[in-house]
């Protein structure tokens, strides 16, 4: 075996200055496009419950402000967020405002808890495919950040090992022996 080590390739920030890790040249240089005509303002609509929209607005409240390095020795690792701001970093700020908000109800998301998993999931959609086709209609929605009910119920999806992630059938399948697979006719209707 021959192993050939590739140089990260360094990537272009504002001014031209390159850096091969996007968040040092983000905080240390801005955006590529920060000195162009770059958004100074996106403006984020939100679905979810009217908890998880509160609790999304004070989140990104936080992130207007610079946040704090991991306590580490790796210093080079854990990088400060210098904050959304439009004199730092990506050099635009978050906006929203009620008319973007589209609060999902509780009675709504009751009538999904009943459901099976399948059922619960395409309900989901559906409520809100609705409020995005609402926020379709509203000028000015750069992104929209979708709230995840709590209330979906879980389905796990295979059941298996990480190391065998398929289950061989329960039942021995007529003309193979322990260890051996059967031809690939007998597996799909074993299935």
């Amino acid at each position: 075996m021959k192993l050939s080590l590739l140089d990260e390739p360094e990537l272009e920030f504002s001014t031209g200055s390159r850096h091969a890790d996007p968040r040092h040249g983000i905080t240390f240089y801005g955006s590529a496009d920060a000195d162009l005509a770059a958004p100074r303002a996106i403006r984020v609509g939100i679905i979810g419950t009217r908890d998880a929209i509160d609790g999304v607005k004070r989140w990104l409240d936080k992130c207007r402000s610079p946040i704090a390095a991991k306590s580490s020795h790796l210093t080079g690792l854990f990088l400060s967020f210098p904050g959304f701001d439009t004199n730092v970093g990506f050099r635009s700020t978050i906006v929203w405002d009620t008319r973007l908000e589209r609060p999902i109800t509780t009675h709504a998301l009751r009538n999904i808890e009943s459901l099976s998993p399948a059922e619960a999931v395409a309900a989901a959609v559906d409520l809100y495919d609705t409020e995005l086709t609402a926020l379709n209609e509203e000028p000015g929605c750069d992104v929209v950040l979708i709230c995840r009910p709590d209330v979906l119920p879980e389905q796990v999806m295979n059941s298996g090992t990480p190391d065998r992630p398929r289950r061989e059938p329960a039942h021995p399948i007529p003309g193979c022996s322990r260890g051996l697979k059967p031809p690939v006719s007998s597996r799909l209707r074993a299935m």
